[in-house]
């Protein structure tokens, strides 16, 4: 049987030749290796983007309603102040009878989790990525707050049970009330900075299917506010 021997090297260049034939092979197979992994993570990153900005359109049309409804929460929360004032339950069950002049969102944060997670954020454009982080922070922070408001609420909405007048029941109540404030107005300056900065910063709008009916909305409760104040004069 044949054996086929290994083809003597007759000189320095040859080998040379020899060694950089090996060399660039070597380096256009990790070239190429590193071109497919690269793609791989694109397309990833482009999927996890498309899910990243439908979730923040979303929470930028909550927020977009939390700035449109707030001078209907601002009047609202002052009524609501008298009311505790005067141990008027009769004016708090009529506000209680409007429903609180803030919602409760599903604030969404997953795709976010998922680009963490998984390390897809690595791979998002680094001023992007910044922007995301700050607006997804920012959603965490609301949706947090957003029970902390309604348990506030509820606790400065018991002058409605006409208890009798106790100062150190008034004062809880009014504390309740001032916590509320504070929150409201984390929440302001929250959803101004999601709807005026890191959105804009990431080319999105508000989802324009929960923007629908927001001016409205708004508008109602102004009026009823408002029909609230005329009846009980």
């Amino acid at each position: 049987m044949e054996i086929h021997k290994p083809k003597p090297v007759h000189s320095w260049g040859e080998l040379a030749r020899e060694v950089g034939v090996i060399v660039i092979g070597i380096v256009i197979a990790l070239l190429g290796e590193q071109g497919v992994e690269a793609l791989h993570w694109s397309q990833k990153a482009e999927a996890v983007r498309a899910s990243l900005d439908r979730e923040l359109s979303g929470d930028l049309a909550f927020a977009a309603e939390q700035q449109t409804g707030k001078v209907c929460a601002a009047r609202y929360l002052d009524a609501l102040q008298t009311a505790i004032v005067h141990n008027d339950a009769k004016a708090a069950n009529a506000l209680h009878d409007l429903g609180p002049p803030f919602d409760t969102q599903p604030w969404q944060s997953d795709a976010w989790d998922v680009a963490l997670a998984e390390q897809i954020a690595d791979h998002l454009d680094r001023k992007d990525l910044a922007n995301y982080g700050i607006a997804f922070r920012r959603v965490s922070t609301e949706r947090e707050l957003q029970f902390q408001i309604f348990d506030n609420f509820a606790e400065a909405m018991t002058v409605r049970y006409g208890l009798p007048t106790n100062p150190a029941v008034e004062q809880a109540q009014l504390a309740a009330l001032g916590k509320l404030r504070t929150e409201e107005n984390i929440v302001l300056a929250i959803s101004a900075s999601l709807t005026g900065h890191e959105g804009p910063g990431l080319g999105l709008k508000p989802d324009a299917a929960l923007m629908a009916g927001q001016a409205n909305k708004a508008a109602a409760c102004e009026a009823a506010l408002q029909a609230l104040g005329s009846g009980q004069k």
